[in-house]
């Protein structure tokens, strides 16, 4: 055999291996769970998640009510979900509810609480951090 079939070879035998081992480096990192509540104040919030890779479609929440969802945030750093919301006579408004570069290291238990004005991720019973709504909803390429 020629040294480079040879290595071509040794390549080809290899490849599952680093594919076992990049699954092995997915399921180390810790699952994340997102939780959104409606305190926008009476009405219905529709909400509409979903990222690169999931559609998690359309959920109704009553006031004062939540809505969560769970996954592993990818080892590339670049897991991202948005969701769209609506209420009664609104308009649609956008948020980018997890973003692995600004939540990856502070929340695996992220708890956003919704307003009529922005969302607001809850650290604490006493410590929480407001955000305006996005202009647009990202754009997210296949």
């Amino acid at each position: 055999m020629t040294s480079s079939l040879a290595l071509g070879f040794s390549m080809f035998l290899l490849l599952p291996i680093s594919l076992h081992a990049t699954d092995e480096l997915i399921s180390l990192l810790p699952e994340t769970t997102v939780t959104i509540v409606n305190e926008v104040g009476g009405p219905l919030l529709g909400i509409h998640c979903r990222s690169k890779q999931d559609d998690l479609g359309v959920n109704v929440v009553s006031s004062d009510k939540s809505y969560s969802f769970n996954f592993r945030p990818n080892v590339w750093g670049t897991t991202l979900f948005y969701c769209v919301f609506e209420w009664v006579k609104g308009q649609p408004h956008y948020f980018t509810i997890y973003d692995f570069k600004r939540d990856g290291k502070t929340c695996t238990n992220c708890r956003w609480l919704v307003y009529a004005s922005g969302p607001c991720l809850q650290h604490s019973e006493t410590s929480i951090t407001c955000f305006p709504w996005n202009k647009n909803a990202p754009e997210l390429k296949y």
